[in-house]
């Protein structure tokens, strides 16, 4: 569960750059269980700058790399909020944080949002990063220094989310 006391995995986690295919099982299965693979595509996947403007990340395990057992994106997409930043940022927006249940509370999702994190920075050092976060995930954003902006809101067929933001 997220936000609770992480029990750290007892074998090594390998984070590493994946097209949007790969992350589709997982979308599916973790995220979106009522829609079908294609309705896991999100519209920014579909885009045709989605090679540049779009990026993806999988956890594997060594012992089988086929398997992703975590996936996280990433799509530089302005947030569609104003938000008490100062100056002008290039904005990334997180979607499709999954972590397949037997191995959530483990770290995986922290290293995936690390991982994220830390690529999109580098790719334009005023950077904004911000998601809709399911209300189950808030403790685990929150952990990660981001902020709540706005009200409590319902995404048709998923539930509660909050837009939340970070600028590192």
């Amino acid at each position: 569960m997220i936000g609770v006391s992480e029990k750290p995995l007892r074998q090594p986690v390998i984070i590493h750059p994946v097209s949007v295919q790969a992350t589709l099982p997982l979308r599916h299965s973790v995220l979106r269980p009522h829609a079908s693979l294609d309705e896991c595509l999100f519209p920014e996947d579909k885009s045709p700058d989605a090679s540049v403007d779009a990026r993806h990340w999988a956890a594997v395990l060594p012992a089988a790399p086929e398997t992703v057992i975590g996936c996280l994106s990433a799509y530089r997409q302005t947030c569609p909020v104003a938000l008490p930043v100062g100056k002008t940022r290039t904005h990334w927006r997180l979607r499709g944080m999954a972590v397949l249940p037997p191995f959530q509370g483990k770290g995986i999702g922290k290293r995936l949002l690390e991982k994220a994190l830390a690529d999109v920075s580098n790719s334009s050092p005023d950077t904004l990063v911000w998601c809709n976060a399911r209300e189950s995930a808030l403790g685990f954003y929150r952990q990660a220094g981001f902020s709540i902006h706005g009200a409590r809101f319902e995404i048709p067929a998923i539930g509660p989310h909050f837009l939340m933001w970070s600028a590192g």
